[in-house]
């Protein structure tokens, strides 16, 4: 992808902000940082550190806080854009195992805090990677929007498992959580627009948006939270529809209107849609009495089942998502359609294939961002709402 220039007044900009001793946090105005498409997900730039650093973050509504490889660092997986220095930042500071932050009871499955020892985090993956490293403050700077957090909580990565991409620099972690970017900003609320192709933005909020930040189209779905995952956003998924169709799958694998501690969440990091066993079994054999005289594709990527040569004649079946209404008014439930650009990915030319796979956790469904596709997604935080407005970003 092309990296923005940074105009000279710009620069300037920043000096200023950089020698001021204020934190600037949002009230009436809405920081925003522009969104860019980037390896199956969405990326933005990050001003951090004294003089500035500038880091390429994935976003990430699943990760409670975010973090960057940082050198020095022996065991660091390869990326192709330089790593954070430590030593170079005049303001960044570790965090000692007995300080407060390190020990937030919110954050006990991610931070390690061994007495008189530096505070370190160990973030787990559901695709079973690991990023692993010492917790420390530094400042973060949203240039777009005259914000500056001078002691943002970070980490700072020295080792790892698992897969991670190379062109990122840094994770954002918008998920549940005190130290997520949007707790950080005290925000009420937060937005991304996800296009396909040209950059967009994320937006956060003082309070809930205005009515006018939604349209006809929108749909609310209430959100929940679950002990078994606590930094996840779950929302009252009710079911999957295949050309107006509700698949045969009990609530409980969705996680509705029960006990149950699984469910199903919005994963911007993840380009495709992960379906428990039980639920992909019905939909697979739905599919495939849908797509029966497509050519099927034998040589596919890894996971993915339903692959095609791609055809001027190829009719897609109708997807449907079923969620609970937040609306006080209207039906009990809403339904957002699903385009074909939401249900298909191209990993190379000439060939389709339906952006759906089984999942390995049995409790836990993922929509991920090909789902969504010129949406616009708001968490409204303060009134435990997700908010799906059908635009073009």
């Amino acid at each position: 992808m092309r990296y923005p220039r940074i105009p000279l007044t710009l620069k300037l900009k920043l000096l200023v902000l950089l020698t001021s001793s204020s934190l600037f946090l949002p009230s009436l105005s809405s920081p925003t940082i522009p969104l860019y498409p980037n390896v199956n997900g969405y990326a933005v730039f990050l001003w951090v550190g004294t003089p500035t650093q500038i880091l390429l973050a994935r976003v990430d509504t699943a990760t409670p806080f975010s973090w960057a490889q940082c050198q020095p660092c022996s065991a660091c997986y390869p990326q192709t854009r330089p790593l954070f220095d430590c030593r170079a930042s005049a303001t960044l500071r570790y965090l000692a195992g007995d300080s407060p932050t390190c020990r937030i009871p919110d954050m006990r499955d991610v931070f390690l805090f061994p007495q008189g020892s530096s505070c370190r985090f160990d973030l787990k993956y559901a695709e079973k990677s690991r990023s692993l490293g010492r917790v420390v403050t530094d400042t973060l700077t949203l240039v777009h929007s005259d914000t500056i957090l001078e002691q943002f909580v970070m980490g700072c990565a020295d080792s790892h498992e698992g897969p991670f991409s190379a062109h990122f620099s840094a994770v954002l972690g918008l998920g549940r959580g005190p130290l997520s970017l949007q707790s950080q900003l005290r925000a009420e609320a937060f937005s991304l627009c996800l296009s396909s192709e040209k950059p967009s933005v994320m937006s956060f909020y003082g309070a809930s948006p205005p009515k006018e930040h939604y349209d006809g189209n929108s749909i609310a779905v209430p959100l929940s939270q679950k002990d078994r995952y606590p930094h996840y956003y779950f929302v009252q998924f009710v079911g999957v529809g295949v050309d107006g169709f509700m698949l045969h799958v009990p609530s409980r694998v969705w996680g509705y209107g029960l006990n149950y501690n699984g469910g199903v969440i919005v994963d911007t990091g993840s380009n495709l849609m992960r379906l428990p066993t039980e639920a992909y079994s019905v939909f697979r054999s739905e599919i495939r009495r849908k797509m029966g005289n497509f050519r099927h594709r034998l040589v596919r990527p890894e996971g993915l089942e339903f692959c095609y040569e791609e055809e001027p004649a190829n009719v897609y079946p109708e997807i449907e998502f079923y969620f609970e209404n937040g609306w006080i008014e209207g039906e009990n439930f809403v339904t957002l359609k699903l385009s074909d650009e939401q249900i298909v990915i191209r990993p190379e030319e000439g060939v389709v294939c339906l952006a759906f796979r089984e999942g390995e956790d049995p409790a836990l469904t993922v929509i991920g961002n090909t789902q969504l596709l010129g949406t616009l997604l708001t968490y409204d935080l303060a009134n435990d709402l997700a908010i799906f407005t059908p635009t073009k970003c």
